[in-house]
């Protein structure tokens, strides 16, 4: 697999050329053994748009798995050019071909609309969708696409989050406010634990993200399920200019 994806980096001929030499590739079902993912995903992963493409019309299936139960547009939602570059492999070290092509946004345009109904709204073994991939990673863009496409802001993981709440928790806050912006989305549904994204966001010190959730209407006052309303979670953290923008904004909402 590392061969076919040095060989042929995000070049269809190249790609078509490998392919006829190793034929075992075209059957999905056969992984690398580290982690059960097949071209298909490393080629979404890269945002390979020709070779994503190729593989499509060559009959790799939108539905197939790695062993986290993660799909293609969980792959294409999880990765960017710089995260490749740091963890993967670098184009420029095996001389890479088509990089100027290399789109995420792209790929996932391309995956959602291969009208071979593109599981939007897939779910990994956790019951994360992609859309919670995208957000966990401040992919603004893909987070567009992924609801242009339909995909349900307000789905929620095994544990009870939303993609609010990774974005709340990574730092991510232009992709809070465009999910914020989304009318399915709840800015005020606590998790299993009874933690809202406000409180993940106050318990990190995310000032900016503290401030577009109050601004989009989450409850600065709202108890926690041990009784602590947000402003006390930033403080325990060390978060003092963040639990005074709570305190205000229940001083506030109470005066009204």
């Amino acid at each position: 697999m590392d061969q076919f994806i040095q060989s042929a980096g995000n070049d269809r001929n190249s790609a078509v050329q490998f392919l006829k030499t190793h034929p075992q590739l075209v059957q999905w079902k056969l992984y690398m053994e580290q982690n059960s993912t097949s071209a298909f995903h490393e080629a979404s992963k890269r945002g390979h748009t020709h070779v994503v493409l190729l593989l499509l019309e060559m009959g790799a299936p939108l539905d197939s798995r790695d062993e986290f139960g993660r799909t293609a547009i969980h792959y294409a939602a999880l990765c960017s050019k710089q995260h490749v570059v740091r963890h993967g492999i670098c184009p420029e070290e095996t001389g890479y071909l088509g990089e100027s092509d290399d789109s995420h946004v792209k790929t996932m345009d391309i995956l959602l609309s291969s009208g071979s109904s593109p599981p939007v709204e897939a779910v990994d073994n956790d019951g994360r969708t992609a859309l919670m991939y995208a957000a966990m990673q401040g992919h603004s863009d893909v987070v567009e696409v992924l609801l242009k496409h339909g995909t349900d802001s307000a789905h929620r993981d095994l544990s009870g989050w939303s993609a609010l709440f990774f974005a709340a928790l990574y730092d991510h806050p232009n992709v809070l406010r465009i999910l914020l912006e989304n009318p399915k989305t709840e800015s005020d549904v606590p998790d299993s634990m009874g933690y809202t994204a406000l409180v993940i966001a106050a318990e990190q010190g995310w000032k900016d993200n503290v401030l577009l959730l109050l601004s989009y209407g989450a409850d600065p006052s709202r108890l926690c399920r041990d009784g602590k309303p947000p402003s006390v979670h930033a403080r325990a953290k060390g978060h003092e200019e963040v639990a005074k923008i709570f305190e205000a904004a229940v001083e506030k909402s109470t005066s009204l």
